[in-house]
């Protein structure tokens, strides 16, 4: 099955989390869903009038809010928002590295599994 074998490559990689520095914690989510058997990568763009990163191409995601109990949380919360995907039907699959955004944050980057189309 895809996901096992997503599941296997992840959880064997070593995860580079990155400082914190004196930035904003993020994270997002990289969407993956299996479609009629294939996998495909889920991402958003940004709406031209919001005033913060306008017509983005991006995974869904954003800063950590003091509620979210860890940044899986953050991530599981901004895709609810962004794609209106319930929290509890997203596969959680594993974690790539951490980086910086052109935009002065922090990112930790999740991969999960939404529900099938």
């Amino acid at each position: 099955m895809i996901n096992e074998t997503l599941r296997a490559a992840l959880a064997s990689h070593v995860v580079k989390a990155l400082p914190q520095r004196e930035i904003r914690a993020a994270a997002v989510l990289i969407p993956l869903r299996l479609r009629e058997g294939e996998l495909q990568l889920i991402l958003t763009r940004r709406t031209e009038h919001l005033p913060h990163h306008a017509g983005e191409i991006s995974f869904p995601g954003g800063g950590v809010d003091l509620q979210d109990t860890d940044d899986w949380a953050t991530a599981l919360r901004e895709t609810q928002e962004e794609l209106g995907v319930d929290p509890v039907q997203v596969e959680y699959l594993g974690r790539l590295d951490d980086c910086y955004s052109i935009h002065n944050y922090r990112v930790s980057c999740h991969v999960g599994l939404l529900p099938e189309e």
